[in-house]
Order: structure tokens, then C-alpha cells, then sequence
């Protein structure tokens, strides 16, 4: 069921993103890295809205089925030409995939505030995202 969810998101080829309705298209990871990282986490954002159940599964090891493999390829993209190393890329990948899967799990459990709950966890969710990606930019200086 994970990899045919999958395939909504990205279709086999890497590189090749489909985009959900609050998502934009990637910018060339060349130019800007972070741009192509907060596309990836607004497409699994919209993916986790359209499917909450992906939430409640286990996260420890990857599907490795078809569209599955082909997703991951596409996100671990978004940090080509930072200089990162393949484990610390991965590291990073999954740093922005779990900050998505916990504001996921807070929206989709119906928490209110006094602002609307959509533009709250809208607020919290581009904060704590910018801060990640702040950090992973202090970490890809110091490769230079």
C-alpha cells in the first residue's frame, strides 16, 4: 500500500516529481538546494494530508518497492552539489521527512488554537522547517 501511495508523489523516474496542490516545482538543487528540500517536504506534507494512515505505520525501515525506491532517489536529490557526504545527506533527508511526519501527526490529531488550525500549524511547520534548513546551510559552509 506504501509504494502505491508512492507512486501519487513521484513516478518512477528520478528526478520526475508529480505535485500535490499546495506543492511547486522543484528549482535546479545546483542553485538551490534548500528551494528543492522544502519542495519535498511540502509534497510529503500534501501526501500525508491525502493518506493520514502513513503516519501510523511504523517508521524504521524503508518499502522497498518500485515507487518507493524511485521517491527516495528524487528527495535525496534535492542535496546533490551541497557537499555533503552520502550518510550525512541521508542524515538530512530524514531530519526534514520526520519534522513533516511530526507536524503531520499534531495537524491530522485536530490540535486548536485561537488562530485557525490550518494557518497555526501552517506557521509552526514553515518555522521549524526553515530552522532545519538553516542548520543543514551552517553544516554544507563549513564543507565549502
Amino acid at each position: 500500500m506504501i509504494d502505491s501511495v508512492h507512486a501519487e508523489l513521484f513516478d518512477g523516474k528520478i528526478r520526475s516529481f508529480r505535485y500535490g496542490p499546495r506543492s511547486r516545482p522543484p528549482a535546479d538543487p545546483r542553485r538551490s538546494w534548500q528551494r528543492a528540500a522544502r519542495t519535498v517536504a511540502d509534497a510529503n506534507l500534501d501526501l500525508v494530508r491525502r493518506h493520514p494512515w502513513l503516519i501510523t505505520r511504523p517508521n524504521e525501515r524503508p518499502v522497498l518497492g518500485p515507487h518507493s525506491t524511485a521517491k527516495y532517489e528524487a528527495e535525496l536529490a534535492a542535496f546533490d552539489r551541497t557537499g555533503l557526504s552520502a550518510a550525512e545527506v541521508d542524515l538530512a533527508l530524514w531530519q526534514v521527512l520526520n519534522h513533516v511526519r511530526g507536524v503531520a501527526g499534531d495537524l491530522l490529531a485536530g490540535q486548536s488554537s485561537p488562530e485557525s488550525t490550518a494557518d497555526w500549524w501552517q506557521a509552526r511547520y514553515k518555522f521549524g522547517l526553515s530552522r532545519i534548513l538553516d542548520g543543514l546551510q551552517v553544516l554544507i559552509d563549513r564543507r565549502g
